[in-house]
């Protein structure tokens, strides 16, 4: 599962539910599982999880697993490691682009309570785990091209150790934000009264 699932309109429309999203990363960090072990873990009903899998199967983003199951028990899979949002992915649908900014700004959000979930709760961890941490930032003068390379390459290396053969490991959760920088606005005594 090299292949990022790009989204497009369709895409963007199937993904922007709470329940989906969290479906999708569950399947993404935890491996297969049925839509009854995903109602049991998640507090949902097997209805509601065989629903929203469907959805999320119609639009590309999860498969059924063969290798698993029986005739009744349907396991899924995320259908790639990486799912990629692009802007323009809405093109002129005015509902996709509602669904894509509503997405974007729920994972946000996500990904904000887990950063600071794991701030609160850092002192617990083994001291080679606090070390081994990193929270940074860089500043980089860049063209579009050259950031979308920089991507590429981030990539490349997150996949190179995706792939080693390794069950040891702790689950590390790298979250990476490549965006320009905007515009410092000035403010003015209007803007400021």
């Amino acid at each position: 599962m090299d292949d990022p699932a790009t989204l497009d309109a369709t895409g963007l429309k199937a993904l922007a539910h709470p329940l989906r999203i969290t479906i999708l990363e569950r399947l993404r960090v935890d491996g297969p599982a049925t839509a009854s072990s995903l109602a049991r873990e998640l507090g949902e009903s097997s209805g509601a999880t065989s629903y929203h899998l469907r959805a999320l199967a119609r639009a590309g983003l999860v498969v059924e697993d063969h290798r698993r199951g029986t005739g009744r028990e349907r396991w899924w899979q995320p259908a790639a490691d990486r799912v990629d949002i692009r802007h323009d992915a809405a093109g002129d649908d005015v509902e996709a682009s509602a669904a894509r900014d509503w997405i974007v700004d729920e994972v946000t959000r996500r990904r904000i309570a887990w950063i600071e979930r794991w701030q609160r709760d850092r002192d617990e961890l083994a001291p080679a785990w606090r070390d081994a941490s990193v929270a940074a930032d860089a500043f980089l003068r860049l063209r579009p091209q050259e950031l979308q390379a920089l991507a590429e390459e981030l990539f490349a290396v997150v996949e190179r150790y995706r792939a080693r053969p390794t069950s040891d490991g702790e689950l590390v959760r790298l979250i990476l934000h490549a965006l320009p920088q905007p515009a410092e606005r000035e403010v003015t005594d209007d803007a400021a009264s």
